[in-house]
């Protein structure tokens, strides 16, 4: 058995064929296959922003959500997306604070 992690950027809604497939390859041809149903989309319940909406300011911003997948050692994450226009940072100079995440592997600020 082998195991890989791979980045998927899932649809906006569900779809109507969610079937996943996977094949193994060589250099020379498809060596098998195999396929498995994917998994239904479930937006977020009760997320928020909460920030000072003034323009031009600099300004903190609360971010609340609940799930109900357990986010620990899952490989679970959460990635924050801002409108253009709009820069995030994550970083402590800049007034980051993790608050209660329990494990903030990485962080990018745009």
């Amino acid at each position: 058995r082998m195991a890989t992690r791979i980045l998927v950027r899932a649809p906006t809604s569900n779809v109507e064929s969610n079937i996943w497939i996977l094949e193994a390859r060589t250099k020379e041809a498809a060596e098998g296959w195999g396929d498995s149903a994917g998994f239904e989309l479930t937006p977020m319940a009760e997320a928020n922003l909460i920030y000072a909406c003034s323009p031009s300011a600099q300004t903190r911003m609360a971010i609340t959500f609940s799930t109900t997948q357990r986010m620990d050692s899952r490989g679970g994450s959460v990635q924050v997306l801002s409108p253009e226009g709009y820069q995030l940072s994550c970083l402590p100079s800049d007034g980051f604070n993790a608050l209660n995440i329990p494990a903030m592997v990485s962080c990018n600020s745009s």
